[in-house]
């Protein structure tokens, strides 16, 4: 793809995706809670042109993209969360990005590697992590939320048990 349908898809996603972090109870985790890097991209199911492009700067790429169809069908979700996939998908259009250019810039620089170096093991350098994607991600629905206070909570009292 050419720079100037780099720029094009980076506007899609600016106008309908986000490019967040997800904190999620996970008991397969030494510390049970997980960090999860998410791009997502809502799109009118029927304009299948704009599909197809997404579809093609993934597969360009090296993008695994997961697709899911919204319960009232008129539109689908694509979704990258894979770390390697996000970090091919972002690099290329970064520099284009206006409204997700601060969280993709985060996750780049400082979220992905410091998950790659396992950082998200530890519970310091973990409450570390959720304090610096607090700004980037969409507040809680219906669920609890996974943020630096309830961390600290948590684990203070863990602490005070012991």
């Amino acid at each position: 793809m050419n720079s100037e349908e780099i720029a094009h898809l980076a506007g899609v996603l600016d106008a309908a995706g986000r490019v967040t972090v997800h904190v999620h109870k996970n008991d397969g985790y030494r510390l049970g809670y997980e960090l999860v890097p998410v791009i997502r991209i809502t799109i009118n199911t029927n304009d299948e042109l704009l599909l197809g492009k997404l579809y093609a700067y993934a597969d360009e790429n090296g993008v695994h993209v997961k697709e899911y169809e919204r319960k009232n069908a008129s539109s689908t979700v694509l979704g990258v969360r894979d770390r390697r996939s996000i970090e091919r998908f972002l690099e290329p259009m970064v520099d284009y990005l206006v409204t997700n250019f601060e969280a993709a810039m985060l996750l780049l620089e400082e979220i992905l590697p410091r998950i790659e170096a396992g950082e998200h093991l530890e519970r310091e350098s973990f409450m570390q992590l959720v304090e610096l994607v607090e700004p980037i991600r969409l507040p809680a629905r219906n669920k609890q939320s996974y943020d630096l206070a309830y961390f600290e909570d948590l684990w203070s009292e863990d602490a005070t048990a012991d």
